[in-house]
């Protein structure tokens, strides 16, 4: 006998709980099977109502949502993962996961899901679908006894090409504070090499060998710092987020970094230092850890401007297995609550054009993925950023 009727006629003491008849009255046996059946019709129409209510809550959700079993198949998709792949949802039922997709990340993210002895885990992943490179991050939950799961996907392509315009904007927004200031260094030179050409023509006339091959070297020395300078603007302005990452000497990237600040430097009167450091070599993609680089010295720079103490100074040291940078100025520190904020994107003290508070978050994510970690060391008598870089 069904449950649900079972107890329906135990309730009106029809039978007993071991389904003995306990009453003769048929009319009463008909009327509580009758009830019976009309509150089953009613509890199935309103779980049909939730049922859709819930199919319209998912379809209408942005996110894809795919329910899975431990099979590695598809038990249904909502409207999203459906439009997103142009497929109808009821193409997906009893299909392997991640058939749309010419690779297997999202197969192997469900996989590692049911193998996983945590009951979510999530990812981001990097897939091709119709032709269109895509990046998502998927959390995926197990249930019913880790048998079944449900993987929600946020198409987060659209924000990281938007990162990438951020991170160019902030560039944009320093080089233009430092122009001016790059103009003039670069005019410097070629004034020089004007002036050191016009002796030159001189010489040559004169014949005085040893003066011609000084002035010659003077010319040479100078073009050197023109194209060192117009390097550090190149490498400052590049996207170089998909350049692979090469072994070079730390110092030729600080130098580098120092030259392309130089004239703000001058412009605020600020002395820098590169203090005698030994030797070494850095595993990095050379253009964003030069660029951070350029961010911490335009910003140490800025801090200082208006004390009557002005210096920088950058070191580094190896330590165990990590190499230790740090950048010092003459600043009495940072306020506790300025620290709290000061990694996140769009914070910032600076006055108003001079600053788009975007540099010190877009620093940490460089650094963060190249392993290493920044910081402010509060222990030292002046203000200290850290960088710590993966030896090796």
């Amino acid at each position: 006998m069904n449950k649900f009727l079972q107890n329906i006629l135990i309730k009106n003491n029809l039978i007993d709980s071991h389904g003995n008849i306990t009453s003769d009255d048929g009319d009463k046996f008909l009327k509580c099977i009758s009830d019976a059946l009309d509150e089953r019709e009613k509890e199935y129409e309103e779980m049909q109502a939730e049922k859709e209510k819930l199919k319209v809550i998912l379809d209408t959700t942005p996110c894809t949502i795919s329910w899975l079993t431990k099979d590695m198949k598809y038990g249904g998709v909502n409207k999203a993962l459906a439009d997103l792949t142009k497929l109808k949802s009821e193409e997906f039922a009893g299909k392997e996961i991640g058939f749309y997709t010419v690779n297997k990340h999202f197969y192997n993210f469900a996989d590692t899901l049911f193998q996983s002895k945590a009951p979510s885990i999530y990812e981001e992943l990097e897939t091709k679908i119709d032709g269109d490179d895509k990046q998502f991050w998927v959390t995926g939950t197990k249930f019913d006894n880790g048998n079944q799961g449900v993987v929600i996907g946020i198409d987060i392509t659209e924000l990281n090409n938007m990162r990438q315009h951020v991170s160019f904007t902030e560039k944009l927004s320093q080089l233009g504070e430092m122009v001016a200031s790059i103009i003039h260094e670069v005019n410097n030179p070629l004034t020089m090499i004007r002036m050191q050409g016009q002796r030159l023509e001189k010489l040559v006339e004169k014949g005085e060998t040893e003066k011609i091959l000084q002035a010659s070297e003077k010319i040479v020395s100078t073009s050197d710092r023109i194209t060192q300078i117009i390097r550090g603007v190149k490498s400052f302005v590049r996207q170089g987020d998909k350049d692979p990452k090469q072994i070079v000497a730390l110092r030729d990237i600080v130098d580098d970094a120092k030259v392309i600040c130089d004239g703000k430097l001058k412009e605020n009167q600020v002395p820098m230092e590169i203090l005698d450091s030994e030797d070494v070599q850095v595993n990095i993609n050379v253009t964003q850890i030069f660029q951070v680089f350029v961010n911490l010295i335009s910003n140490g720079c800025d801090a200082i401007e208006d004390l009557d103490e002005k210096w920088l100074k950058l070191s580094w040291e190896v330590g165990d297995d990590k190499i230790i940078i740090k950048f010092q100025d003459s600043g009495r520190g940072i306020p506790e609550d300025v620290q709290k904020g000061m990694w996140t994107s769009f914070f910032t003290t600076k006055a108003v054009g001079k600053g788009t508070g975007l540099g010190l978050s877009l620093c940490a994510k460089i650094v963060e993925e190249h392993g290493g970690k920044i910081y402010v060391d509060n222990n030292q008598p002046n203000t200290t950023f850290v960088i710590e870089l993966p030896q090796g």
